[in-house]
């Protein structure tokens, strides 16, 4: 085919792939529908990118967005709040003029104040592209970018890689074979290859992050039973050794709150110099890494909370010990029972 042909033939697709989205917006079990290059959170997990250069008088300044190629209803179908500017119109999309909406992130990214509608982004082929919108962050970080990445809205290409978005009416299930028969109405070039819901994806996206978070958990309380079993040990054996000591003091009016004070205020001691020592090493280890690129981030709850675990498990295990001796009367310790 010549270029000509190609390039007819793909307008042809994309005149039928909008026919397509016309016919299921008719339809009684569909409240919206879109198309698009991709869903907000992709099945997979991954993404489109497209590089835009801010101004072709500087072709090294070179800024990476996840793009969207879709139509004039992707906006509205996901409720994406537009804080400048306007949508596509249905003229735009049906002729693929260039224009783009960025978010919020990106365009900060162009001007602090994000005052950029009106101003052109451009290609590497040189194509320049008008910023008519700008869009909230979608605030939805991954494991590619732990901030809102740049985001682009383009009504181009859009029978690459199509995704057909169906936002379904209360109750109402997609079914494949009744899909492919209404696209078979207009078109025998399309089918639909698979079938998500948004819940389907965010579970597939976060599926390693639940594992992670389950394995971790899991080691979390094997390490913290282990390490009761072994403090448990060693602190009731000290207390076995003091088995007559402590008789005494119970025989000579020391009251058993009292013994489990003292048993407490001596295995804090240790407890409380492993703290110390733990956030000396701390400090210089942070001072340290002030002096290189890396950069860690931390909270309070990551402090407080083995900090707790281990003052709780110090608390139950002396409690334990102790148990034996205090809640029977003075002449059993002294007997050795």
């Amino acid at each position: 085919m010549t270029t000509e042909q190609r390039q007819m033939a793909s307008n042809q697709r994309k005149d039928e792939l909008m026919q397509i989205t016309d016919l299921f917006r008719q339809h009684p079990a569909v409240q919206q529908a879109s198309v698009s290059n991709d869903a907000p959170i992709s099945y997979a997990g991954t993404f489109s990118a497209m590089t835009f250069l801010p101004t072709m008088d500087n072709p090294d300044h070179i800024l990476e967005s996840r793009i969207i190629t879709t139509d004039q209803h992707f906006i509205p179908l996901f409720n994406i709040q537009l804080l400048q500017g306007r949508n596509f119109s249905t003229q735009e999309v049906a002729a693929r003029t260039p224009v783009v909406i960025i978010n919020q992130a990106f365009a900060q990214q162009l001007q602090p104040d994000g005052q950029v509608l009106g101003q052109r982004l451009y290609s590497h082929q040189g194509l320049a592209y008008e910023i008519i919108g700008i869009s909230a962050n979608h605030n939805l970080p991954d494991e590619w970018s732990v901030e809102e990445p740049f985001r682009s809205f383009v009504p181009r290409n859009l029978i690459n890689n199509s995704t057909l978005l169906l936002h379904l009416k209360p109750g109402m299930q997609p079914d494949k074979t009744a899909l492919n028969q209404m696209m078979a109405q207009i078109s025998p070039h399309f089918r639909a290859a698979s079938i998500y819901s948004i819940e389907d994806n965010v579970d597939r996206v976060l599926l390693s992050n639940y594992l992670a978070a389950a394995v971790t958990s899991a080691l979390v309380v094997l390490s913290f039973l282990l390490a009761a079993i072994g403090i448990y040990g060693v602190l009731s054996y000290s207390v076995q050794l003091r088995r007559f000591e402590l008789g005494v003091r119970m025989a000579i009016g020391a009251r058993p709150i009292t013994i489990l004070g003292q048993m407490l205020g001596e295995n804090f001691k240790p407890v409380a110099a492993g703290i110390v020592l733990a956030a000396l090493l701390l400090a210089a280890l942070w001072f340290g890494l002030q002096q290189t690129s890396f950069i860690v981030e931390l909270s309070a709850g990551g402090f407080a909370l083995p900090l707790l675990l281990i003052v709780l498990l110090t608390t139950l295990t002396s409690l334990l010990s102790v148990w034996g001796i205090i809640r029977k009367p003075a002449i059993y310790a002294l007997q050795g029972q």
